[in-house]
């Protein structure tokens, strides 16, 4: 595991070819998370099936928005791995937009803590 510009990376094995999915979020079964419980972190390279994935697991983190997503809320993931703006009530993100707002199918920075995904709102 390493540390990058505030970004911790770890590394999966691809069970798929996630060559154009750079920036959706993954689960630790080198596939794309269905949803928040099976969320590992950020896919940060573009591996076919069978090779290491680099998956940003906390940090500042580059990923691509689902939907609309104002300033300074908690987000969460969507069963295609875009991230979006926490369910009101549901006290369970993977971490938390900074202070600007973004548009559907935006890459964006986030503050991300896959491994305190619940405490995170």
């Amino acid at each position: 595991m390493t540390t990058t510009n505030n970004m911790v990376l770890d590394t999966v094995i691809a069970s798929a070819d996630l060559s154009a999915l750079q920036y959706r979020v993954v689960g630790a079964d080198g596939d794309l998370a269905a949803h928040n419980g099976e969320a590992f972190g950020v896919l940060q390279n573009k591996p076919l099936s069978g090779e290491h994935a680099s998956v940003a697991t906390r940090g500042q983190v580059k990923a691509y928005a689902g939907a609309a997503i104002a300033a300074n809320v908690g987000v969460s993931c969507t069963a295609s791995g875009f991230v979006i703006t926490t369910a009101s009530g549901s006290g369970v993100s993977i971490g938390k937009n900074g202070n600007v707002s973004v548009g559907s199918g935006d890459v964006f920075k986030f503050q991300a803590d896959f491994a305190n995904a619940s405490n995170i709102t």
